[in-house]
Protein backbone atom coordinates (compact mmCIF):
# COMPACT_ATOMS: atom_id res chain seq x y z
CA UNK A 1 0.00 0.00 0.00
CA UNK A 2 1.49 3.65 -0.46
CA UNK A 3 1.07 4.22 3.27
CA UNK A 4 3.27 1.62 4.40
CA UNK A 5 7.14 1.32 4.68
CA UNK A 6 9.63 -1.28 4.57
CA UNK A 7 11.79 -2.04 7.89
CA UNK A 8 13.37 -5.47 7.79
CA UNK A 9 11.62 -7.14 5.08
CA UNK A 10 8.15 -6.25 6.89
CA UNK A 11 5.49 -3.60 5.69
CA UNK A 12 5.16 -1.39 8.56
CA UNK A 13 2.66 2.07 8.71
CA UNK A 14 4.77 4.02 11.48
CA UNK A 15 5.88 6.15 8.42
CA UNK A 16 2.37 7.83 8.26
CA UNK A 17 2.30 8.87 11.84
CA UNK A 18 5.51 9.66 12.28
CA UNK A 19 4.63 11.96 9.10
CA UNK A 20 1.84 13.33 10.84
CA UNK A 21 3.43 14.31 13.86
CA UNK A 22 5.96 16.45 11.62
CA UNK A 23 3.03 17.99 10.14
CA UNK A 24 0.96 18.83 13.24
CA UNK A 25 4.74 20.07 15.02
CA UNK A 26 5.20 22.24 11.20
CA UNK A 27 2.70 24.15 10.59
CA UNK A 28 -0.08 21.44 9.97
CA UNK A 29 -2.06 24.36 8.87
CA UNK A 30 -0.51 26.06 6.13
CA UNK A 31 -0.52 25.34 2.71
CA UNK A 32 0.98 22.29 1.83
CA UNK A 33 3.21 21.61 -1.86
CA UNK A 34 3.90 18.35 -3.53
CA UNK A 35 6.80 18.04 -5.98
CA UNK A 36 7.31 15.72 -8.33
CA UNK A 37 10.47 14.11 -9.28
CA UNK A 38 10.88 12.39 -13.19
CA UNK A 39 8.48 9.54 -12.40
CA UNK A 40 5.26 9.90 -10.83
CA UNK A 41 5.13 6.26 -9.26
CA UNK A 42 7.88 4.04 -8.53
CA UNK A 43 7.30 0.19 -10.19
CA UNK A 44 5.42 -0.89 -6.76
CA UNK A 45 2.86 1.67 -7.59
CA UNK A 46 3.97 4.00 -5.04
CA UNK A 47 3.49 8.19 -5.03
CA UNK A 48 6.42 9.76 -5.43
CA UNK A 49 6.63 13.26 -4.10
CA UNK A 50 8.65 15.90 -2.18
CA UNK A 51 6.13 17.77 0.41
CA UNK A 52 6.79 21.08 1.63
CA UNK A 53 4.39 22.13 4.36
CA UNK A 54 4.83 26.10 4.60
CA UNK A 55 9.14 26.50 4.23
CA UNK A 56 9.68 22.79 5.93
CA UNK A 57 10.46 20.33 3.43
CA UNK A 58 8.46 17.11 4.77
CA UNK A 59 10.77 14.41 3.64
CA UNK A 60 14.02 15.73 5.04
CA UNK A 61 12.32 16.39 8.30
CA UNK A 62 11.48 12.77 8.63
CA UNK A 63 14.74 11.62 7.61
CA UNK A 64 16.73 14.10 9.93
CA UNK A 65 14.62 12.89 13.05
CA UNK A 66 15.22 9.32 11.96
CA UNK A 67 11.98 8.96 11.05
CA UNK A 68 12.67 7.42 7.78
CA UNK A 69 15.95 6.66 5.61
CA UNK A 70 16.64 8.51 2.39
CA UNK A 71 16.49 5.53 -0.48
CA UNK A 72 16.96 7.77 -3.80
CA UNK A 73 16.70 5.29 -6.96
CA UNK A 74 17.16 6.40 -10.48
CA UNK A 75 16.08 8.49 -12.04
CA UNK A 76 14.31 9.82 -8.96
CA UNK A 77 17.28 12.03 -7.34
CA UNK A 78 16.32 15.50 -7.62
CA UNK A 79 17.04 16.22 -3.34
CA UNK A 80 19.13 12.95 -3.17
CA UNK A 81 22.32 15.35 -1.58
CA UNK A 82 20.59 16.50 0.84
CA UNK A 83 18.20 13.67 2.16
CA UNK A 84 21.79 11.68 2.48
CA UNK A 85 23.24 14.69 4.46
CA UNK A 86 19.42 14.38 6.50
CA UNK A 87 20.20 10.86 7.12
CA UNK A 88 24.01 11.19 8.08
CA UNK A 89 22.74 13.82 10.80
CA UNK A 90 20.48 11.09 12.20
CA UNK A 91 22.80 8.35 12.18
CA UNK A 92 25.68 10.70 13.80
CA UNK A 93 22.71 11.73 16.49
CA UNK A 94 21.45 8.27 17.03
CA UNK A 95 18.25 9.65 16.35
CA UNK A 96 14.67 7.50 15.77
CA UNK A 97 15.20 4.08 14.18
CA UNK A 98 19.03 4.60 14.28
CA UNK A 99 19.24 4.79 18.20
CA UNK A 100 16.76 1.74 18.33
CA UNK A 101 18.33 -0.41 15.21
CA UNK A 102 22.21 0.00 15.93
CA UNK A 103 24.06 -1.85 13.63
CA UNK A 104 21.28 -3.55 11.71
CA UNK A 105 20.51 -0.83 8.90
Amino acid sequence: ERDRALLFGRQIAVGVEAARRVLRRHHAGDARRQIGDVEAVDRYDRWLRYVYVGDTFVNAELVRTGHARAVPIKPNTRYAAELYAAMESARSAQLGLWGVCRGQL
